[in-house]
C-alpha cells in the first residue's frame, strides 16, 4: 500500500469542498460515529469532526444491483484515532471496513466524490469488500 497515495486522498477528502455537520459532543456506546441518522444529513455527502477531534464523511449512495433494483445506504467513514491520520474505519451498509479502510476502499470514495457515481467492476468489488452486488454505486440526491 502506498502510504504517501493514502494520505493524500484522505486529505482531499477531508478538505471536500462540502456542507459541515455538526454533531456536538455526541459519541456512540463504543466511541465510534455510528448513531448519525439519515434524517441528520440534509445533502449526499456531509464532514464534520467530533467531540474528540476525529474528522469524518458521510456519504449518502445508492448501489444499483444487477436485477435494476435499488437500495438506498447511508455510511460514515471516520479517523479511527485522534492523532493516527491513515487509521480510517466506516460504519453502514456500504463496505467492510474491518481492520481499517485499504488504499482501494479509500479511492472508491473519492472517486464516487469526485465524479457522482462510480461503475463497479469485478476489481472494485474484490479489492473494496463491498456489501451487496451493485454494478453501480451513485451518490444520492
Amino acid at each position: 500500500m502506498n502510504t504517501n497515495k493514502k494520505l493524500i486522498i484522505i486529505m482531499k477528502l477531508i478538505h471536500y469542498n462540502c456542507s459541515i455537520l455538526d454533531i456536538g459532543n455526541r459519541v456512540g456506546a463504543t466511541q465510534y460515529i455510528d448513531f448519525i441518522k439519515e434524517d441528520e444529513v440534509p445533502y449526499s455527502i456531509m464532514k464534520g469532526v467530533d467531540c474528540l477531534r476525529r474528522s469524518f464523511i458521510v456519504i449518502k449512495t445508492s448501489f444499483i444491483l444487477r436485477d435494476d433494483t435499488t437500495i438506498d445506504i447511508m455510511s460514515t467513514f471516520f479517523q479511527r484515532y485522534t492523532d493516527e491520520y491513515l487509521l480510517w474505519c466506516g460504519c453502514g451498509f456500504m463496505m467492510n471496513t474491518e481492520g481499517g479502510m485499504s488504499i482501494e476502499q479509500i479511492q472508491l470514495i473519492y472517486d464516487l466524490i469526485s465524479n457522482g457515481y462510480v461503475d463497479v467492476n469485478d476489481t472494485i468489488k474484490a479489492t473494496c469488500r463491498l456489501h451487496f452486488d451493485p454494478i453501480k454505486i451513485i451518490l444520492k440526491a
